[in-house]
């Protein structure tokens, strides 16, 4: 499996905030990658022809600048990369194009790469030696405490059990935020990821057949209500656009309750069913925009739950009086580090209790997971063609009429 960084619009230097990438060790200052594709639209300025392009760069290639500059932006030399440049044609050959040059580059990678400064940079953020895991973010959102709060407290779970393997998807990912599977820990790793937060490995370590169980999270800056939180149009869409069954974790305490062992709602999404009325809510409200029209109020999380069981059954890690004591990390969620384990197992388990539950109904393979990705991107693109397919001088979308500017500005990202 290889690693690809993309880039959008204009090519950016490499300090890992530009960079998309589905493996969370950008997330831990690993900046390692196999290829790089940059993507762009050219127009013409003598036809006002409209093309996509893209470069298609082995890692070994890039020049050390790329690596030690501190420069946001740095231009990409059209002759010494003019081998790695491809028209993306609605023919499909820009395919075979990418496939030679994977061909050609069995070893993408250099050895190893120097180290950009670290401290000299002002007003961009942090560079890749400064990154924290806690700049790990939710889709969606900005920078989430709680995506941080989770991560560690389950990782740190997982290395003390010296089992399971929590690892972050895309922040643009359709499916769920995490993906839990079975990993056996070395002593090495545990201690690498008790001292430095290391995590033993990511998902494109593990083989595409791998079983794993999807994980959404939720947080609100209020605290919750003994009736549940209430699903945005844009979550619910989300959550409602795949089948598998999820694992729905829900923070009742919000921003007030990140330094406590608060407790959680853990929700498989197969309890959970919507009416047709209140789905057309949601469906009505997620179209409307929102700076010059009111949504109607959505539905709270309790009234969705169609079992048998009331929303406080389902709260995980209740300490009682002790809850604004300073929580021990040996025990801190353990039950949900036990819940995320029996779904991935093999046995079938109780929860909430009373209640049997079948692993199999919450597993999916990773090659699942990287294709409802894919699948989400190539539609995305399909609508981007049909648009791209609208004649350019016409009275429709992209008419340009007799505005040179915006011929000027294509020109201008192609030159940056």
């Amino acid at each position: 499996m290889r690693r690809v960084a993309t880039l959008d619009g204009t090519l950016r230097m490499l300090n890992g905030r530009f960079l998309w990438c589905s493996d969370p060790s950008f997330a831990y200052g690993v900046l390692r990658f196999d290829f790089l594709w940059y993507e762009f639209r050219y127009t013409d300025p003598h036809t006002l022809a409209l093309s996509k392009e893209f470069y298609f760069i082995p890692e070994c290639e890039l020049p050390e600048l790329f690596y030690t500059s501190l420069d946001m932006h740095h231009r990409l030399d059209p002759v010494a990369f003019g081998d790695f440049h491809s028209i993306m044609d609605m023919e499909g050959s820009w395919v075979d194009f990418v496939f030679r040059i994977v061909q050609q580059y069995p070893q993408p990678r250099k050895t190893s790469r120097p180290s950009r400064s670290s401290g000299l940079i002002t007003g961009v953020g942090p560079t890749v030696s400064k990154l924290q895991p806690q700049d790990i973010r939710a889709p969606g959102q900005k920078l989430n405490w709680f995506a941080h709060k989770y991560y560690t407290t389950v990782m740190t779970q997982c290395a003390l059990q010296k089992s399971g393997l929590l690892t972050v998807l895309s922040p643009t990912h359709p499916m769920a935020d995490f993906a839990y599977s079975r990993y056996r820990w070395s002593e090495a790793e545990q201690v690498a990821f008790l001292s430095r937060k290391k995590p033993p490995s990511t998902l494109s370590h593990l083989t595409p057949l791998t079983p794993v169980v999807l994980v959404h999270i939720y947080s609100k800056a209020r605290a919750g209500t003994s009736r549940g939180p209430i699903l945005t149009p844009a979550e619910f869409q989300r959550l409602d656009g795949h089948g598998a069954c999820r694992l729905l974790f829900f923070d009742m305490f919000g921003v007030e309750g990140r330094d406590v062992s608060s407790p959680l709602i853990a929700i498989p999404s197969d309890d959970i069913s919507v009416p047709t009325e209140d789905r057309n809510r949601y469906k009505a409200n997620n179209e409307k925009n929102t700076r010059i029209e009111y949504m109607t109020r959505s539905p709270l999380l309790s009234q969705h739950i169609h079992t048998q069981h009331a929303l406080a059954d389902y709260t995980l890690s209740t300490p009682g009086p002790m809850i604004f004591e300073r929580p021990d990390t040996t025990t801190q969620w353990a039950d949900v580090w036990q819940l995320l384990n029996s779904c991935s197992g093999t046995q079938g388990f109780l929860y909430p209790a009373g209640t049997q539950r079948s692993p199999e109904k919450f597993r999916v393979t990773i090659q699942e997971v990287h294709q409802a990705l894919a699948d989400q991107h190539a539609s995305i693109e399909f609508r981007r063609q049909l648009l791209d397919q609208v004649d350019i001088l016409g009275d429709g979308y992209g008419d340009l009429g007799d505005n040179d500017n915006s011929v000027q500005q294509d020109e201008d990202v192609v030159e940056s």
